[in-house]
């Protein structure tokens, strides 16, 4: 008994701990965010806070009249909290990461500290490049490798919806990107036990029906494969003609593929947007991933597209009165083709010459 109490104790400690944790973080990062957005705002505020409350304490906890050299000092002390209070937010947000640069110093002797300190300078200059180069060139990738790359970097630490296009056929998709599909069901879950949000994702393909079609035929275990994984994850798959998407890319102002029009991105919504560009083709070969963080330009542009779509394939569906993704497709959809038609009259002709022979043979 006691044992089950301690257990539950300790359940209620982690769990009131974790919560207090998160709220911390969030109130942070809100903080930080406000005062980069409106800094010289915030600075006026914390100078006219610190002059009141000081003025205050002096004046009515001291009884001291303020002269000048009292003047000097609160001033001096509003320049040093002003400029500290961003640092320290900072500090606190980023306080795992700075306790690792710390132990990274103790990687060798205490002798051995100068070129360590040097060699953690040079990496984190290659990261700033890095993270440079993702959000104004974009990052070079085989395409292989594109799964483990978003998973550490999106699925792993975002919590924002997801909604995703693609110009990948099923088959295709279950042959390249299989594990960007399990990475982004981790997430779901993750996000559904952390958070309590539900699983609200969207994907949408870009293709004509009839391809779609072409592909069922071929690849019906492969298309089946990628239908149900959406239904079991509870992912919204809708379908939209690739045509349309290009002309929607267009006119949202989005960059170029090397031979067409940008259209494919993943988006976790009131985060970031991972835009997808492709060389000649887009199932091989390398692929530049280029991210653009909410409130900058590239990001508003693939909402805007994205809005445009989802509105877009709406109407598309309200059209054809059915869900605008095929599950599977019907057989009055494929009628018999010349030469099945004609092995079915040749069969046709062997039977009547038969039954024929046996008529004659009886008489």
């Amino acid at each position: 008994m006691d044992s089950t109490n301690n257990s539950s104790q300790r359940s209620w400690f982690s769990a009131v701990f974790s919560a207090v944790y998160e709220a911390t973080d969030r109130t942070l990062s809100w903080a930080l965010g406000m005062v980069r957005q409106h800094l010289i705002f915030f600075h006026i505020i914390t100078a006219v806070t610190i002059f009141l409350s000081a003025e205050y304490i002096l004046s009515r906890g001291f009884h001291i009249e303020l002269g000048p050299q009292h003047g000097v000092g609160i001033e001096v002390l509003i320049v040093i909290i002003s400029a500290a209070i961003p640092f320290f937010i900072t500090a606190s947000l980023l306080w795992r990461e700075i306790w690792r640069l710390v132990n990274l110093t103790q990687i060798a002797s205490p002798r051995a500290t100068k070129p360590i300190l040097r060699l953690i300078r040079e990496e984190l200059h290659e990261l700033e490049d890095k993270l440079n180069r993702l959000k104004y060139y974009g990052l070079e990738l085989e395409t292989a490798g594109v799964p483990d790359w978003v998973q550490t970097r999106c699925w792993a630490t975002m919590n924002g919806r997801y909604i995703g296009t693609s110009r990948h056929l099923p088959s295709d998709y279950m042959d390249i990107l299989r594990e960007y599909l399990n990475d982004h069901a981790l997430y779901l879950q993750r996000r559904y036990d952390d958070k309590r949000k539900e699983r609200d994702s969207i994907r949408i393909v870009f293709h004509e029906r009839e391809v779609l079609k072409q592909d069922w035929q071929k690849h019906r275990e492969k298309y089946d494969e990628f239908v149900n994984w959406h239904k079991d994850n509870h992912v919204e798959l809708k379908l939209l003609p690739w045509e349309r998407a290009k002309e929607l890319s267009e006119k949202a102002g989005l960059p170029r593929d090397e031979t067409t029009q940008a259209t494919d991105m993943g988006c976790w919504e009131g985060e970031l947007i991972l835009l997808w560009r492709y060389g000649p083709d887009a199932t091989e070969g390398p692929v530049w991933l280029q991210m653009g963080y909410v409130g900058e330009d590239l990001y508003e542009r693939c909402q805007s597209f994205l809005g445009a779509v989802l509105k877009a394939v709406e109407e598309e569906d309200k059209k054809a009165e059915r869900a605008s993704f095929p599950e599977e497709f019907p057989a009055e959809e494929f009628p018999e083709t010349p030469r099945h038609h004609g092995l079915t009259q040749t069969a046709t002709r062997l039977i009547e010459m038969m039954y024929q022979a046996v008529m004659r043979k009886d008489s």
